[in-house]
């Protein structure tokens, strides 16, 4: 038995303003070698820095806001944009959609998805087991690597597995589990 997957307006809207809160950032990747020996060179492959100033994307994050009927924030609480959708709307497919948007109008092909629960993160790989299928009809790329349990303050892991990342666009989940105390450690959005 085959899935078949409906495309939505909503979901369509919601990925679409996404992918336009960046809109005037140039599409490409970074390459970077980050060591050299005699033999082999280590080369990184890394999303492309983003090139707007943060007055850029609030100019575009105030546009959509305005067309939406919403408040119109005055500055920008970071670099964070959030989906929001009740239960059951498709949220998962909406994102897993949007890191395809942004792939093909930016170039972007890293991505982490951060999830709170094992239980949660079983259910977004399924996710993407079922709707690979469908992705590659339309965008004729995937890759998953890998699913793995990080707990968040091994900054050097997580570090690591962005370095490790090649070319192709792929999606990392990772669980991040904080079991005692807080989150000491934090990354700057330039490592990211």
């Amino acid at each position: 038995m085959k899935l078949k997957f409906k495309h939505t307006q909503y979901q369509a809207d919601a990925t679409n303003a996404v992918v336009r809160c960046f809109q005037g950032q140039e599409k490409g990747f970074r390459k970077e070698t980050i060591d050299r020996s005699e033999l082999f060179d280590q080369v990184i492959f890394s999303n492309k820095k983003i090139q707007l100033s943060d007055a850029e994307i609030l100019k575009n994050v105030q546009e959509l806001q305005k067309e939406q009927g919403l408040q119109v924030n005055p500055a920008l609480q970071g670099r964070e944009f959030s989906i929001e959708m009740e239960t059951g709307t498709g949220k998962t497919y909406a994102y897993i959609k949007t890191m395809y948007e942004l792939n093909k109008k930016y170039g972007w092909s890293k991505f982490i998805v951060m999830v709170p629960s094992i239980a949660i993160r079983e259910g977004v790989y399924k996710s993407f087991q079922i709707t690979e299928e469908h992705f590659q009809e339309l965008w004729n790329k995937i890759k998953i690597k890998t699913v793995y349990e990080v707990d968040f303050n091994s900054e050097e892991l997580i570090k690591n597995s962005i370095a490790r990342i090649d070319e192709e666009l792929e999606v990392k989940q990772v669980l991040i589990r904080v079991t005692q105390g807080s989150q000491t450690d934090k990354l700057d959005t330039e490592d990211l």
